[in-house]
Order: structure tokens, then sequence, then C-alpha cells
């Protein structure tokens, strides 16, 4: 998986535990740029929130500042190992990461304090990181 494309996003990311998805909430996700990234995912015991706004209304614990990095391209359901090959050599550094995966992509977040580091890493694997 050598010559594996990622996306540094700019600006920063955070991770909040939220009480709900209210409609304020929804609402300030929606006025952000179409451009930001973001995300909602809901279990049986919580509720979270992936985006630039640092503190939700209504939330619980909040954690970050994040970078935000993205596999370049649209990956097919069947190919296999792609996290795995970005978080092993992560692992490896005793770099923290978290994941996301959309039905097109997958994405990986690090410390913004670790984000120069990964990018380093990956590139001396083989990855290109933009």
């Amino acid at each position: 998986m050598t010559n594996m494309k990622l996306i540094r996003h700019s600006g920063t990311y955070w991770v909040c535990k939220v009480q709900t998805f209210s409609s304020s909430l929804l609402d300030s996700l929606n006025q952000l740029p179409t451009t930001d990234f973001w995300t909602l995912t809901k279990t049986e015991s919580e509720h979270s929130v992936v985006s630039p706004i640092q503190n939700h209304q209504d939330y619980l614990q909040v954690e970050g500042p994040w970078t935000l990095f993205q596999v370049e391209g649209q990956l097919d359901f069947s190919l296999t190992g792609i996290l795995s090959s970005l978080a092993a050599p992560l692992a490896e550094a005793k770099i923290s990461i978290f994941a996301i995966s959309s039905y097109d992509t997958d994405f990986i977040m690090t410390a913004e304090s670790d984000a120069a580091q990964t990018a380093e890493i990956w590139r001396k694997i083989g990855f290109v990181v933009s």
C-alpha cells in the first residue's frame, strides 16, 4: 500500500461527548463551511460529535485539539488492511489515533502535537501526505 495518498486537513478538530443531538447542535454544524468535516455517532450509551467546534452546547466531555488526515479517493469495500497500514507505524511510535470511516474513505486523527511526526512517519514508509 505504498503510494497511498493522505490529505492533511487544515484547522483543528475536537471530539465531544454530548447529551443529545439537539436542534441547536445540528444547526451549528450545518452552519459550518461545506469544506469542514464533522460527524455524529450514536450508540446505546453515548452521543459523540467530531467537528471543528470545541465546545458544543450541552457537551459532557471534550478531547482535542486533533489534526485530521483523510485517505484520498474512494476506497472499495473489498480492500483490506488500510487502517492497519496507517495505524501500525503510529502505534510503534506511541502515537494515539482516533479513526473514523465513511462510506467512501477512512480518516485518522492524531493529537495536534503529533501531526508533524505522523506525516513524517507515513512519508518514510512511502505514503504521500499533502
